[in-house]
This record gives structure tokens, sequence and C-alpha cells, in this order.
């Protein structure tokens, strides 16, 4: 081992040119796995800051009484867990007129914790004092003046303070900030938790409720926030993958949710590339050594003591590179991140700060450290395959001798010898090809995630968070009855400023299934036979589930129906699974669209119904039903429409939260079929869009003058958060584009260095060539057009592997993190951009040593070995 050791430091200083080589690919190497995972991680982060805000600073909530509250308190470190952050809320009761409002206490920690700020004034203190946020006092017209009177509940309260509004996606009903001893009829209590980020979450959780005795479904989880400290355990992860159903997919799913397969996942691929850059250059080092490892075999040295020479060699490189490579990666990316954050004008809208990922760093040396000995055990094994005479020859006489004569036939000699001596070793050309290639592919990847990562957020934040709109007048109630007539629409239309305005009807029906359409029969916990499939205690009570069996055998899943007008109906072919969208034919056909069922890993197959397909939908006869008839039982409140299915959707671009939300079905049509089926001439919600540099103010007061005189008819405001969302999703995108870049550039600094000593390691070699007669001329366009053939393969290598990769990610983007809509190609230009750059920089990365080389004497070529 000691000889081995001083061998190894040996040729380090012996082979300076050599080892300087191995050390800059390693540094570069590491700096490009180590900075860029660092980039993706602060990338994960800034998305955890903004669900935090979105969310709330919280892990768990529970539902507690004075006594748990008292004692959790008390305790908040204990055996195996420890909290950071705990905030209580308590409802005080809840009233329905003239709004369904919420008179309720939090406690400063709990203000923290959500995000809500207290803008000015102050908490309130004493019974009769009431805090509000400018989104209640808008809708119910109360003067923001702190002091001032407000009638509630037929009781006067006073304004002691104004908070911030919640999120836009996290506003439900409007609250009422109280004091501590006000009296309420309700009285529950719920504690906000959020322990110790440093240790395991799912530990901390379960040393937690033994510790006060709280069961397993008691602790309610902020999964967008947990989700990305990976809750999961590898034992949960086993126990999962034995369920029934479950497949590859799922393994990926939660490697995504548990184990951060994001960051991980860029580590993992970052690691590979940098091994394929480290091998390429010491295979080339190796291959000019190769007498001196046959000198030293022939004198008895074993190949394990070779394979610690290769290895040692390799390791004290590494040890000295990885730590400057980390270093130099973290702080130069650390220093892009730094400017391009500061791009942005809502700077608290994003994350600032960036996170090394100290993860990264360990995991890569070690993942590094691995390759490095499967790169010492290649190399030995290609040695082996050598006659220990041939590798004292530095040749291989294993192969079969051409003796073919090539002085006769019309081609150019030094196109023969060009070809000779990529093609002496097949093994080392495909190698080689393929690491001049990996940045390429991995820069085409990356780029295929950008642009698709784009096209989903788009489309989320129109659908999944609905944003897709500046402002949305809605009513607050389950009642057909309450509409927005259209006269409003149209004096809404009116204001100036507003660019658009796009009504929404609605009404809610129940389509009949028989049992072999339903595919998914344990989709529905009201008709699957599984205990642990809980049922939604609201859900039950109101509608009787979303999904029933009736007495035929068939089920009835309860369906929203929508109209739209023909702007949102164009809006949904980007979300077009089949079928076409056309408003005018289902106006003249009476067709409707329907949003299917989606499961966990991005399937829509759950219904077995297609377009040309014919639907029963039962609705109510008139929208004046009771509220009894919302269970859509056998009463003869109903009937029975037919209706003709044109298209299938993903999403919808509205959500009535005041019925079914999202649980069910979507049937959408126009505005005039929901008149001339269903006899509804006006709407339920109306989404509003302004012109661009409008005072969001004075556009919003406007509105609530035209809807003043509407009965629980309310208003969103959401350009700030539109605003928020926005800048994040420009940050998320200089991300991708900056990871895509940054392996461009190494791609491409790879391909000369490698080129750089593939044509120094056959100096000897043209040394020869050149005293035969070659002249330089010749040398040259020799090696220019060896260049270009390198450049050339190796872009037949990328095109092939990203045609083959494309298909790989999109299996990922679609089940695994469940884009909508992944389907948009890497422009083609990009693809020809890349080959023609590839060709460039391989024959431009020729020329510099090949000029080394004239510029050499002959004598001083053949003597080098």
């Amino acid at each position: 081992m000691k000889a081995s050791l001083k061998f190894s430091v040996r040729y380090i200083k012996f082979y300076k040119r050599q080892s300087t080589a191995i050390l800059f690919s390693i540094i570069i190497s590491v700096a490009l796995m180590t900075g860029i995972s660092s980039l993706v991680y602060s990338g994960e982060r800034s998305n955890l800051e903004k669900d935090r805000k979105v969310y709330g600073d919280y892990h768990y909530y529970i539902k507690a009484d004075s006594d748990l509250i008292r004692k959790i308190r008390s305790k908040k470190t204990g055996q195996g867990y420890r909290i950071t952050r705990l905030g209580e809320l308590e409802k005080k009761k809840d009233i329905q007129e003239p709004y369904i409002f919420s008179f309720v206490y939090g406690d400063g920690e709990y203000f923290s914790i959500i995000g809500r700020k207290l803008l000015k004034g102050d908490y309130p203190a004493n019974p009769g004092e009431i805090m509000l946020d400018a989104y209640t006092m808008g809708n119910m017209n109360i003067k923001d003046e702190i002091g001032g009177k407000v009638y509630l509940d037929g009781k006067e309260y006073t304004l002691c303070g104004v908070i911030s509004n919640r999120w836009a996606t996290a506003v439900g009903g409007m609250e009422g900030f109280t004091s501590e001893d006000t009296e309420g009829a309700s009285g529950e209590h719920f504690l906000y938790v959020k322990f110790d980020e440093k240790k395991n979450l799912k530990t901390q959780r379960k040393a937690f409720q033994e510790e006060f005795h709280i069961p397993d479904g008691g602790m309610m989880v902020n999964n967008t926030v947990v989700s990305f400290f990976g809750e999961g355990q590898p034992s949960a992860f086993w126990e999962i993958m034995k369920t029934p159903g479950s497949n590859f997919t799922t393994a990926l799913r939660i490697a995504r949710d548990e184990f951060n397969l994001t960051v991980n996942g860029v580590i993992l691929i970052l690691g590979i590339f940098s091994s394929f850059i480290i091998y390429s250059i010491f295979h080339v080092s190796i291959m000019k050594r190769t007498s001196q490892y046959g000198i030293m075999e022939a004198l008895g040295t074993g190949e394990k003591n070779i394979f610690w020479l290769l290895f040692m060699e390799l390791g004290l490189l590494f040890a000295l590179g990885y730590p400057i490579g980390s270093l130099i990666g973290n702080g130069i990316i650390g220093l892009f991140y730094a400017k391009f954050s500061n791009v942005f004008a809502d700077a608290d809208a994003v994350s600032r700060h960036f996170y090394i990922s100290y993860r990264a760093v360990i995991f890569g040396a070690v993942f590094l450290g691995i390759l490095l000995l499967l790169i010492s055990f290649i190399s030995v094994r290609r040695l082996h395959r050598i006659s220990v005479v041939d590798v004292m020859k530095n040749s291989n006489d294993k192969k079969t001798r051409n003796r073919k004569s090539y002085s006769k036939s019309s081609r150019q000699m030094t196109d023969v010898i060009s070809e000779k001596f990529m093609f002496a070793r097949k093994g080392t050309l495909i190698s080689i090809l393929f690491s001049l290639a990996l940045g390429s592919i991995i820069f085409l990847c990356t780029t295929y995630v950008t642009v698709n990562t784009r096209l989903n957020n788009e489309l989320s934040l129109k659908a999944d968070d609905g944003l897709g709109s500046d402002y949305q007048v809605f009513l607050e109630t389950s009642s057909f009855m309450d509409t927005i007539p259209g006269d409003a629409v149209s004096n809404i239309e009116q204001i100036p400023g507003i660019e658009s305005v796009h009504p929404v009807s609605y009404y809610l029906g129940e389509v009949e299934i028989q049992r072999d359409i339903l595919q998914w029969k344990s989709y529905f916990p009201e008709i699957d036979n599984d205990p642990n499939h809980l049922m939604d205690p609201r859900m039950m009570e109101y509608f009787n589930g979303i999904c029933t069996e009736k007495e035929n055998g068939e089920y009835g899943i309860k369906s929203n129906i929508y109209g739209y007008d023909a702007q949102m109906l164009d809006g949904l072919k980007d979300y077009l699974l089949e079928g076409n969208i056309t408003p005018r034919g289902m106006e003249q056909k009476n067709t409707v669209i329907l949003r299917t069922l989606m499961d966990g890993q991005g399937h829509y197959d759950g219904l077995s119904i297609h377009p040309g397909d014919t639907i029963t939908v039962k609705v109510p006869k008139s929208p004046d039903v009771p509220e009894e008839a919302l269970k859509f039982g056998d009463q003869d409140w109903f009937e029975e429409k037919e209706f003709v299915v044109s298209a299938l959707v993903k999403r919808s671009m509205a959500a009535n939260p005041y019925f079914i939300g999202k649980d069910g079905l979507d049937l959408i049509m126009t505005n005039e079929q929901m008149m001339e089926n269903f006899g509804i001439a006006d709407y339920n919600m109306i989404s509003i869009n302004q012109e661009e540099k409008e005072d969001s103010g004075e556009i919003v007061q406007e509105i609530k003058e035209k809807i003043s005189h509407i009965p629980r008819c309310l208003i969103k405001d959401y350009t700030a958060e539109i605003k928020v969302q926005n800048s994040y999703l420009k940050q998320k995108m200089v991300f991708f584009y900056g990871i895509a870049v940054i392996l461009l550039m190494i791609s491409l600094m790879h391909i000369i260095n490698s080129m750089n000593h593939l044509v120094l390691s056959r100096r000897h070699e043209f040394g020869i060539l050149r005293a035969m007669g070659i002249t330089d001329t010749g040398f040259l366009k020799m090696m220019l057009k060896e260049g270009l053939r390198y450049g050339l393969y190796a872009s037949i290598v990328t095109v092939v592997a990203y045609i083959g990769l494309e298909k790989v990610l999109l299996y990922l983007l679609t089940h695994v993190y469940l884009y909508i809509n992944p389907n948009i190609r890497v422009n083609i230009w990009v693809i020809v951009g890349i080959v023609i750059l590839n060709l460039m920089i391989s024959v431009g990365a020729v020329f510099i040593p090949v000029k080394k080389v004239l510029g050499d004497s002959i004598i001083e070529e053949i003597n080098r070995e």
C-alpha cells in the first residue's frame, strides 16, 4: 500500500501536464456538481419560502382542549422532539348573515406563523374590540378607521386594528379577531406546531404524539411545507411498496416527496457527468503510460497493486481538487444567485438567500469516490485484456491486423490514417463520444424540462391556484336562487381600465355511471371498502357523498355544471385530453365538455368515457329546491338530461367552493346552453382582467359600487398575489435557464479539453507522419477533419440519446411531478444550434494543439513517449 502511494506521488510529480489536466477536470466537475446542486437546492428553498407564505410556517396542527394546550406549552422540548413555534387559534362562533363570518382569537405567534402582519392599531385586548383585514372590511362596507364602530351579529364592536389579508388561495370565509376572553359558543382550540427542521419531522411527530397521547388521526399536516423535508423513512417506503397496486411510479413519487428526488437526482446525474469528464482525461493519461504498467506487471506486480496505484493517483488528486472545486462552484454560483435575485421588483416575494447544499457536498464526495474506484477498476480490466508483452509495447496483438493496401485506392491517405487513429480502440472511441455528448444531452434535457415547467406554471396558475384573473366577483352561497344578474356584468364591462369580463353560470348535477364505466372503484371513499379511506364529513352531511351506489347497481357522481363564454372555452384547449372544443358547435349539437378524474400518478382513465359517448345527468327541475335536494335522493325534485361528450379536459378554470368544489366531475357548456337546458340566465361568478398598469384600488372600488346591491356578493382582488407568483415563476425560470447555460459551458470546456488531450497524446505518431513527408498543411487538414468527425459523431449520439431521454422525461413530468400538459418539445433550431456548436468547438479545439505540435521539431515529437 505504501509503495503504491509513493508510486502515485511520483507519477503525479513526473507527469505534471497530465496530472494538472486531471486535477483541473476534477475541480471543474466538482464545481459543476456542487454549485448547480446548491443552485437547485436554493430554488427548492425559495419554493419552500413561497409555500410558507401561502400555507403558513408550521408543520402540523391539532385540535386541543385547554388542559392539553397547557401541557404542550409547558413542555415544548421532550424526548425525541423540539417545538420551535407554537401558535393558538380559537374559534369563538360563526354567523351566516349577512355573510359567512367567523369570530376567532389568535395569539401573537399564530399571526406570525400564518404570515399576517398588524398594519395599524393594536391587537384586541378587551371584549367588544375587533381586528379585521382589508378583504373583510371592503366586502362588508366597513370603514378603515381605528376606533370606528362595527355592527355584527346584533352587537357593536370597536375596530381596534387592521391586519394584512391572507393569501388568495387560502381565503375562505371572512373573519374578525377578538380578545381571548371574548365569549363564544364554539370554544374550539387549534394549536399550530412547528418542529425543529434540522431533525427528522416524522420521528419528532411520533415522539410528540406519544408524549401527549395524541392518536394518529389527531395531527393534521401542512403537506406542502412538510413534503420539502421528506417526512418518510425507508421502512415506510417499503411498507408502501408492499401495498397492492404499488408500482415503479409509486416508488418514484415516494422518492420525490420523501427523499428529495429533485435535488438528489441532480447530484446523481451531475456526478455521472463528472465521472465521464474525469475518466476521459484519466484514460488518455493511462494509455500514454501503458508500457510502464506492462513492465510493472512483468516484474511481478499484480492487478491488485496496479489497481491501488491508479486509485491512489486519482484519490490524491481528488482529495486536493474536491474542496477547491466545492469552494469555486458554490462561490461563483452564489455570486450569480445574489446578482439575479435582486432583479425582481417584489424582493419579498422570493428568497434572496443562497443555500449551500451540504448534502450535495458530502453525498457528492462519497458518490464520486465510488465512481473513482469504478474508473480504476475499469482501467485495470482494460490493461488486463492485453498481454503483458503487448502492454510493454503499448500495442494490442489480439486485434486482427488489416493488411489491406490503401495506396491503390482513390482515398486520401490522411483520411485513412485519421480513421485508423479514431477506430483503433472502439471502446475508447465510444466512451469519448459519449463523454463529449453528455453535456449537450443534459443541456437539451434541461431545456425540455424548462420549457414545460414554464407552461405548467402558467396552466397551474389559472386552474389549480385559481389565479387566472385579476379579480373575481362571486356569490358566497349554496343556494341556486342567489345569482349575479346580467346587467351587473354589463356595468362592470363599462368600468375604465377593465380589459375583459368573463361571467360563469353554475348548477349542480349527478352524472349516472354504469358499473363497467367506472374503472377506479377505490377512487371514492363512499364506495371503497377500505376503512382507512375516510369520507369527508361535510360532503356526507350536505351531499350524501360524492359518489353513491344506486339500487340498479349504477353509480351517481356529483358534478359541477359550469357555463363559460367563448373565450374561457378556448382557454380549455390547453387542458385538452381528447376531442375538440368549438363553442358554436357545442351550442348547435348541445354537447358538453367533461373534466374527468385524475389519480395520484397523473392518469385520466378512471372513467371509460370518450368524445362521442352519451352521458345522463340528473339535475333539479328548477333552482328553487330545498337543501335536501343536494343529496340527489329519490324525491320528485329531479329530471334527467342526456348530453353527448365533445371533449375531455384535465382541468376546469372555475371552482365554486360552496358546493362540491373539485371533488367530483365538471360538466362545461356555454352560458347559452345553460339557459336552454336549465333555464339559468344569470351567473354565479365573474372573472375580470384589468388593463396593464391600472390602479387596482380604483378598479376594486368601482366594481364594489356595481355589485353593492347584490346580496352575498363579494370580490377578491388577486392582483398582488398574481404579481408575487409571476415574480416567483420568473425566478424559477432563471434557475432552469442558468443551470442549462452553465451545463453547456462546462460541456464545451470539456470538449476543448478532451480534444486537446486526444491530439497531444499522439505526438509521437504525428512526429513519424511528419518525418514520412506529410506537409504541415496536409497534417492540419487531416486533424481538422478528425475534429469534424468527432463533432459529427458526438452530435449524432446527442440527438439519438436525447430522443430516448425525452420519453423518459415526459413520463417523469406526467406521472411523478404531475405536470398538466408536458408535451412541448425543444425547438428544432435549438437542437440544430447545439449540433453546429459541437462541430465548431470540436474543429476549433483541434486547431490549438495541432499548432503546438507543428511548432515542435520532428525529432522532439518522435522522441516523445
